[in-house]
C-alpha cells in the first residue's frame, strides 16, 4: 500500500519542490516531481529490483543518482549531500527515503497487477477460453514486466539534432523522454511522446537502436547497427532483438515546410510505407453533411420512387433541389481533396498529371476499391514515364496525341495482360 498522500506531500514540500492549490482546495504537485518520480520508478524497474534492499551497497550511489537529476531541486539535493546524523539534514534525508519507498512500492504493485493479469490469462487458456481460439482475432503482445526505454524527440531543422545527412544526434540531454512499454503498439508509444512535441509538429520516423555505439570518443553515441519502426510488428521485434542497453528509440519530426520540404526517402521505397503520413497519429476526424442529415432531406427520400412533376412551378421546385445537393456536394468534394491532398501530399492526385488515366482505363463509372485505386498510382506512375521517354525519343515522329494514345494502349495491355501489373491484382479496363 502507497504511503500516505500527507506524507509524501510534506516530504515533497520539504525537499523543495513547488505546489498549487486549485478549485476545490485540491493540490496540485509540481510537474518536475512527477517526471522526476517517473524516471525513478523507470530505473528501479530497470534494474529489476523488488525492495529497497535487492540494491545492497549500491543503495547509496543509487540515491545520488536519484538526485543529480534535473527535475530534483538543487536546494534538496545539497542538504542530502551533508551529514545525514545532523539535526539539520535528518529531516530531508527522512523525507527522501519515504519517497524512495513509495517509488519501491509503486513498483511493486505494478508488478504484481501484471502477474495477476498474467495469471488469469492463463486460467483461461487451460479452460479454453483463449478469445485467439474462438475466433475474436488479434490479441496484441504484451511484455509483463514492461520495456523501459529512452526516446529522443529530433528536430531535423535544428543543425544540433540532425548535424548532417544520414546522421542523428543519439545523446541530447534537453530532449531525451524515459517510457516504459507495456504492449508493442506504435500508437501508445506516439500517446506517450505526443505531449513533448513541439506546437503543430507531427512524427515522420521512428528508428531505433540495435546495439550501443562502439565508438566511445563519437558525440552523437551513434550506434552501428539501427532500423525503422512502421509498424507494430516491427516495434514488437526491435524490442526483443536491441542488444543495446538503455533500449533507445529516435522519434523524428516532419519539418516545418516554411523552413525546408522534407527529404525523400531512399530512392526505390514508396514514400507511405518508408515514412509515417502527416496524419498518421492524428485522431478520428468527422465531418456532418448537413443538408443530407436534415429532418428535411431525410423526409423527401423516404420514398423509393419519386413522381415526375406535372406543373411548370413544380419542376423548377425539383431542379433547383437537384443543384442545390449538387453545389453542396462539390463543396464537400472541394474540401475532402484539400484534405486528402494536405495528407498524402506525394500521391498522385486526380488534378496531377496523369490523373484523368484512371477515366481512360476504367470510364465514369467503375467500380474501383480505395485500395486498387492506391495500387492504380502505380500505373499512373509508369504511364507518366513511358510518355516522357517517347516524347524524348519521338524526334518529330509522332504528335503528341498519337504518342498519348500508343503509351495508354500498352499500360491497357500491361494490365490486362497480367504480366507487368499482376501483383496489383487489377481488373481488367475498358477496349
Amino acid at each position: 500500500m502507497p504511503t500516505p498522500a500527507n506524507a509524501i506531500n510534506n516530504s515533497i514540500d520539504l525537499l523543495g519542490w513547488p505546489h498549487t492549490i486549485g478549485g476545490g482546495g485540491r493540490r496540485k504537485n509540481s510537474s518536475r516531481y512527477s517526471s522526476w518520480r517517473t524516471e525513478v520508478e523507470v530505473k528501479i524497474k530497470a534494474k529489476g529490483w523488488q525492495w529497497k534492499k535487492d540494491a545492497g551497497n549500491s543503495y547509496d550511489a543509487f540515491l545520488l543518482e536519484c538526485i543529480g537529476q534535473e527535475d530534483f531541486p538543487s536546494s534538496g539535493a545539497a542538504i542530502i549531500r551533508q551529514n545525514p546524523k545532523t539535526d539539520d539534514t535528518k529531516l530531508a534525508h527522512k523525507a527522501l527515503n519515504e519517497l524512495m519507498l513509495d517509488c519501491f512500492k509503486k513498483v511493486g504493485e505494478s508488478r504484481n497487477k501484471w502477474r495477476r493479469a498474467a495469471a488469469r490469462e492463463d486460467l483461461a487458456t487451460e479452460a479454453g477460453k483463449d478469445r485467439k481460439r474462438q475466433g475474436s482475432g488479434y490479441r496484441m503482445p504484451t511484455f509483463k514486466a514492461g520495456r523501459p526505454v529512452v526516446i529522443y524527440i529530433l528536430n531535423p531543422d535544428n543543425q544540433v539534432h540532425h548535424p548532417k545527412a544520414a546522421n542523428w544526434n543519439w545523446n541530447i540531454g534537453g530532449v531525451k523522454k524515459l517510457a516504459v512499454l507495456y504492449q508493442p503498439s506504435l500508437n501508445d508509444l506516439h500517446i506517450k511522446v505526443s505531449t513533448h512535441l513541439p506546437d503543430g509538429r507531427k512524427v515522420r520516423e521512428i528508428v531505433g537502436a540495435l546495439n550501443n555505439a562502439e565508438d566511445a570518443t563519437d558525440v552523437f553515441l551513434a550506434p552501428t547497427d539501427v532500423t525503422h519502426i512502421r509498424s507494430d510488428d516491427e516495434l514488437d521485434a526491435f524490442l526483443r532483438l536491441s542488444d543495446a542497453k538503455p533500449i533507445k528509440l529516435l522519434v523524428i519530426l516532419h519539418r516545418d515546410p516554411a523552413i525546408r520540404a522534407n527529404t525523400p526517402p531512399p530512392q526505390g521505397s514508396n514514400i507511405n510505407t518508408y515514412y509515417f503520413n502527416l496524419g498518421r497519429f492524428d485522431g478520428p476526424e468527422y465531418y456532418v453533411d448537413e443538408l443530407e442529415n436534415s429532418d428535411e432531406e431525410v423526409a423527401k427520400q423516404a420514398g423509393s420512387r419519386k413522381g415526375v412533376p406535372r406543373k411548370d412551378h413544380k419542376f423548377e421546385q425539383t431542379l433547383e433541389d437537384f443543384r442545390r445537393r449538387i453545389r453542396h456536394q462539390q463543396r464537400l468534394l472541394a474540401s475532402m481533396k484539400e484534405k486528402h491532398k494536405a495528407a498524402f501530399p506525394e500521391a498522385i492526385h486526380e488534378s496531377d498529371a496523369g490523373g484523368k488515366l484512371r477515366v481512360k482505363c476504367y470510364g465514369q463509372e467503375d467500380k474501383l476499391s480505395g485500395k486498387q485505386v492506391v495500387r492504380f498510382r502505380e500505373v499512373i506512375a509508369d504511364y507518366i514515364m513511358d510518355l516522357a521517354a517517347r516524347l524524348e525519343a519521338n524526334n518529330g515522329l509522332q504528335t503528341k496525341a498519337e504518342m498519348r494514345a500508343a503509351a495508354l494502349a500498352k499500360i491497357k495491355a500491361d494490365i490486362n495482360g497480367g504480366v507487368t501489373y499482376a501483383h496489383l491484382n487489377l481488373p481488367e479496363t475498358l477496349e
